[in-house]
């Protein structure tokens, strides 16, 4: 080991000092001896050698690496920013070994020193030091002060904390009610990482009481992760209609949320179905999803123009449930009226392939639709594809014929027979026979 540290301490070729410390790394040669050496090289010009320095000292064995997170943590004092980042990398992948030597910087007078060593310890922390950070609330530097309040909160999401929840949610209400506007926001996000009954009333009463739209709808969000009571999720879903109109989504959205985790979807209100329809539109994707979800599994005529337009911004597996829904547990005439409003049959290769990708999601839960509906849906699809004269309407009926080529002989009879609403009857029935004969 002497012969390694004395190679390391005078070498002054940068190639040399990366494969001696890559050598140490690789035969787990991480001697006590070594730190001090390791360390000061991280100050090195050469990325190579801090590079390799850097993966030396995170490696290090668990019963050493809290002296090794005290000789690195001076460097978060370091002016140089690129230095003192390399130090707090380190410290955050030591973990929990960096908590100890980190807390006597959250009493320097570098107030920038002591936001550093706060955010570090608020994602390792295991809880033990939350007493400490929440001395921080009352530092004379507010960003300071925001980085103990979110330093709480991430302990708490990791659910690591083994403190108790109430003396430290009396703290933040406290600060709360003190009107600071830059605390505010995110006081609401860490109370609602504790969690609790006292957490859950206070979130409530910002979302039911409180004036401010954007501390509504900071408070919505935590509840969506906080809630855990069926009685939240009904007493949202049942006041949604008394909330403004620019957050009532996002309070969809919450209830949605809550019922999911709970495992246990409540009855949803008539009075929120035109809350849920507008949701459908919405650019955030779990907020359209609640949406649908809060339209339950039987759609209506007021649903169908909402869903046409939601069905393509969203992913494959919701759209087999939305169509599952339209067929098989709605009427008849909803699902015409998706197909009549859904289909496009103008030469346009953009329109073509979402047709091909209609049918084709279709097939994919055939299925589990009922006889009955089968028969309508391929009647309902083909007529529409033969009126409105599709460009590729060839290809599109070759592919329902491979839903069941049976049931498509019925169709083809049916189309036939309401010939008075159909040009080219002889170009309909060649088409259907080129369609039988490849079969």
């Amino acid at each position: 080991m002497n012969e390694i540290i004395n190679k390391l301490k005078n070498s002054i070729i940068a190639e040399e000092q990366i494969e001696i410390i890559n050598s140490i790394i690789e035969n787990k040669d991480f001697d006590i001896k070594l730190i001090d050496i390791l360390v000061g090289k991280l100050s090195d010009p050469n990325r190579g050698i801090k590079d390799a320095v850097y993966r030396a000292l995170i490696n290090y064995p668990d019963d050493l690496k809290e002296l090794v997170a005290n000789k690195v943590a001076p460097i978060i004092e370091q002016r140089q920013i690129e230095l003192r980042n390399l130090a707090g990398d380190i410290l955050l992948k030591l973990g929990i070994y960096s908590s100890k030597p980190l807390i006597k910087y959250l009493k320097v007078e570098d107030f920038d020193v002591r936001k550093f060593a706060c955010d570090i310890l608020g994602l390792i922390d295991n809880g033990d030091n939350v007493d400490l950070i929440i001395q921080l609330f009352d530092d004379n530097d507010q960003n300071v002060v925001l980085s103990a309040i979110e330093a709480v909160g991430n302990i708490f999401s990791r659910n690591e904390a083994k403190v108790d929840k109430n003396h430290i949610l009396l703290s933040l209400f406290e600060l709360f009610r003190l009107n600071n506007d830059n605390y505010q926001p995110q006081l609401i996000d860490t109370i609602g990482k504790i969690g609790g009954n006292e957490a859950e009333d206070f979130l409530l009463d910002i979302i039911r009481n409180n004036k401010d739209l954007y501390l509504k709808i900071n408070a919505i969000d935590s509840l969506a992760t906080v809630g855990t009571s069926t009685e939240i999720c009904n007493s949202l879903l049942n006041e949604m209609h008394l909330y403004p109109k620019e957050i009532q989504t996002i309070v969809l959205k919450t209830a949605i949320a809550i019922a999911y985790r709970l495992e246990s979807m409540p009855e949803i209100p008539p009075s929120t179905r035109e809350i849920a329809r507008k949701a459908l539109l919405d650019s955030d994707l779990n907020i359209s999803s609640a949406g649908l979800v809060a339209l339950g599994e039987n759609y209506n005529n007021d649903d169908v123009e909402y869903l046409v337009k939601f069905y393509d911004k969203t992913n494959y597996d919701t759209q087999q449930y939305l169509l599952f829904n339209l067929l098989e547990n709605s009427n008849n005439d909803i699902f015409a009226k998706f197909i009549d409003n859904y289909f496009d049959c103008r030469i346009n290769s953009d329109n073509q392939s979402q047709n091909l990708e209609f049918l084709i999601t279709l097939q994919s839960i055939w299925e589990n639709v009922s006889n009955e509906k089968q028969h309508f849906a391929l009647s309902k699809i083909i007529q529409t594809i033969i009126e409105k004269n599709c460009i590729n309407k060839t290809e599109l009926i070759e592919i329902l014929a491979n839903f069941d080529i049976n049931l498509l002989e019925q169709v083809k009879q049916i189309i036939l027979d309401e010939k008075n609403n159909i040009e080219d009857i002889d170009d309909i029935h060649t088409l259907f026979n080129n369609i039988f004969n490849l079969k």
